[in-house]
This record gives C-alpha cells, sequence and structure tokens, in this order.
C-alpha cells in the first residue's frame, strides 16, 4: 500500500523491518505469558486489560511522532518496546525522519526483560493452574 501511494522504503527496511518484528513478537509473547497466568490467579485482570491497553496505546507514538518528545522523556517512551517498532516504520518510510539506535536498543533490551519476566512467572505459577481453574 504504500508503494502505491509513492511512499518507498529506505535502505533500513531490511534491518529494521525484521526487528520490529522480533521485538513485537518477544514482547507480544512476554506480555501473553505473564497476562495469561496472572488471569489464572486473580480473575479480574480480563476486566483491568482493556484499560490497560488504552493507557498503552497512548504512550505508544502512534498519533504523534517520537520526535515531539523531549530528550528526558524519549528515554522513559524507549522503556516501551513498541515506541522503536513505530519509530523505525517510521524511519524506512519517511526521507530524512531522525532515529536514534541508543533509544532502539534500550526497547531491544526492555522486549527482552519483559519477555523473560513473562516466562518465568509463566513457568512459576503453571504448576497451579489445573488447581486453580
Amino acid at each position: 500500500v504504500a508503494i502505491i501511494l509513492g511512499y518507498y522504503p529506505n535502505w533500513g527496511i531490511f534491518l529494521f523491518l525484521p526487528l520490529a518484528v522480533i521485538i513485537s513478537a518477544l514482547t507480544a509473547v512476554g506480555a501473553g505469558l505473564y497476562l495469561s497466568a496472572l488471569n489464572v490467579r486473580y480473575r479480574d485482570v480480563r476486566y483491568i486489560l482493556p484499560f490497560f491497553i488504552q493507557i498503552l496505546l497512548f504512550l505508544t507514538p502512534i498519533i504523534y511522532p517520537l520526535a515531539i518528545v523531549s530528550e528526558r522523556n524519549k528515554f522513559i517512551m524507549a522503556l516501551n518496546p513498541m515506541s522503536s517498532v513505530i519509530e523505525s516504520i517510521r524511519f524506512t518510510l519517511t526521507p530524512d525522519y531522525p532515529f536514534s539506535i541508543g533509544l532502539f536498543l534500550i526497547s531491544i533490551l526492555s522486549s527482552i526483560i519483559i519477555f523473560i519476566i513473562g516466562l518465568r512467572y509463566f513457568n512459576k505459577t503453571q504448576s497451579f493452574f489445573a488447581d486453580i481453574i
């Protein structure tokens, strides 16, 4: 669709698109494992989750670019792994878009941490699933 509209990707699509997919998958699997184990133990998680997702929508630079955020807050925004995913796609589709590799590395590290925490919590609590359900 982007090529039809006249947006031709630059060289970064070969590097950043696979990394963006990997970051998204790690974050989704980690958060999914953690929240599913938490939902088994506490049934009210399913009611809180839509509000949590709505808050994350505004904390992820989807509607606005990360360039308008102050330098101090960019570091905080980089802790959300999806912010670097969105920014890397903007970088590949927009010519002369500013991109910070440091913030991208922070998001990669944050994604790995989310995955490890989700996997550890799920493995720790899975033996109790049959008793609780």
